[in-house]
């Protein structure tokens, strides 16, 4: 697999990744309207993703902060920084604005 294969395979990757955090962050916190991703870096020792992000609700406020996630996890158990107004635990069942890392934009 040359480089750029191995490259793109790494993206797609992160992009799954992501993709599934979506569905733990839903099931995390409440109220969520929007969730956009900054960053995304695999630690191979303990086989966890540090994803920083920012996440906003319904009343237009947001918060920055980093989450750890494990794939496969339903839900978040390790975020940092804080807004106590924005992450509200609980659940949102509503569609969510996602803007991926890689530009990508969905309603989830």
């Amino acid at each position: 697999m040359g480089e750029e294969q191995k490259t793109l395979a790494v993206q797609q990757r992160l992009l799954e990744i992501e993709e599934q955090a979506v569905q733990a962050l839903k099931n995390t916190f409440a109220n969520l309207q929007l969730i956009d991703f900054d960053a995304i870096h695999y630690n191979q020792y303990s086989g966890s993703y540090r994803i920083f992000l920012t996440i906003g609700n319904s009343q237009a406020q947001q918060v920055t902060f980093s989450i750890g996630y494990l794939q496969g996890d339903d839900h978040i158990a390790d975020y940092g920084g804080g807004n106590e107004q924005v992450q509200i635990r609980g659940k949102t069942t509503s569609q969510v604005m996602v803007k991926y890392s890689n530009g990508r934009e969905a309603n989830v």
